[in-house]
C-alpha cells in the first residue's frame, strides 16, 4: 500500500507537470515551430525525473529496511509459536540474530530497494521519452489532440506500472519472509522443513503440488524450477506462494 501510494503521488505530479507544458502559452505560440519549446520540454522532463528518483532514492531505502525488519520479527514469532505447538510447550529465545540471518537481512533489503528504484525509474524514462518524442514529431491534430494523446498514454503506462510494482512487492515479501523463516529455523538447530503448497495460484506449478507435505533437509533443498534446475525454498521461485512448517526431531526417529 505505501509503495503504491507513493506512485500515485508521482503519477499525479507528472500528469500536472506535463498538462502545464503543453497548456503553457509558449507552447500554443510556438509548438512545432520554435526549438525554444523543445528546450522547455527537454527542463522540464529532466527536473520531474530527478526530483522523483531522489524522492524514490530515499522511500526505496526505508521502505526496504522496514518490511524486512517487519517480516524478521513475524520470523521469531512464527518459529516460535510452531514450536511450542509442535513440541507442547517448548520455547526458545528468539530476539538474537545470526551472522548468517543478519546477512540476509541486508541482501534483502538491498534486493527490495534495488527494485523499488527501477520501477519509478522505468516509469520516469518513459514518459521523457514520450514528452520529447511528441515535441520532435507533432500530432496531425494540432496541440489539443497531443495532450489528450499523452493524457491516455500516461494513464496506460500508469495501470502497467502500479500492477507491476504490486507483484513485485508481493513477490518480494514472501522471499523475505521465507528466507528469514528458513534462517531462523537453522539457528534453532533445526535441519528439516515440511514443504506446504498454498493452493492460492491461478495455474499452480505441478511439481510444487506433488511437493506438498513433503519433508526436506535445510542442506539439500528440491529443485524448485525444472526448467533451470535452481533448488531453493518455498517462495523462492517467482510469485510462489508456498510455505514451509518446521520439523523438530527430539531424538526418536517414531517422533517428530
Amino acid at each position: 500500500k505505501d509503495l503504491l501510494d507513493e506512485l500515485g503521488k508521482m503519477d499525479k505530479d507528472v500528469r500536472k507537470e506535463v498538462d502545464q507544458l503543453f497548456s503553457s502559452p509558449l507552447a500554443k505560440k510556438t509548438y512545432a515551430q520554435d526549438a525554444s519549446f523543445g528546450s522547455v520540454a527537454d527542463r522540464m522532463a529532466k527536473r520531474i525525473t530527478n526530483k522523483w528518483l531522489r524522492i524514490f532514492d530515499k522511500f526505496a531505502g526505508n521502505w526496504a529496511d522496514t518490511m524486512v525488519d517487519k517480516f524478521n520479527d513475524q520470523a521469531g514469532q512464527a518459529l516460535g509459536a510452531s514450536l511450542k505447538a509442535l513440541s507442547g510447550g517448548l520455547t526458545i529465545k528468539s530476539d538474537s540474530i545470526s551472522e548468517r540471518t543478519n546477512d540476509i537481512m541486508v541482501s534483502s533489503a538491498a534486493e527490495a530497494s534495488s527494485l523499488i528504484k527501477s520501477i519509478s525509474s522505468d516509469y520516469l524514462s518513459s514518459v521523457s521519452e514520450q514528452v520529447l518524442r511528441s515535441v520532435r514529431d507533432p500530432a496531425a491534430g494540432g496541440l489539443a489532440e497531443l495532450q489528450k494523446s499523452i493524457q491516455a498514454n500516461l494513464s496506460d503506462k500508469y495501470k502497467r506500472t502500479k500492477n507491476h510494482a504490486k507483484n513485485v512487492a508481493l513477490d518480494q515479501t514472501r522471499k523475505v519472509f521465507n528466507s528469514l523463516n528458513a534462517s531462523r529455523m537453522q539457528d534453532a538447530g533445526i535441519e528439516s522443513f515440511v514443504w506446504i503448497h498454498s493452493g492460492g495460484a491461478k495455474e499452480p506449478r505441478k511439481t510444487h503440488i506433488a511437493m506438498n507435505g513433503n519433508v526436506y533437509r535445510f542442506d539439500d533443498l528440491p529443485v524448485i524450477d525444472e526448467r533451470t534446475g535452481e533448488r531453493g525454498l518455498p517462495g523462492q521461485a517467482y510469485y510462489c506462494r508456498c510455505m514451509m512448517k518446521p520439523v523438530i526431531d527430539f531424538g526418536d526417529d517414531d517422533d517428530e
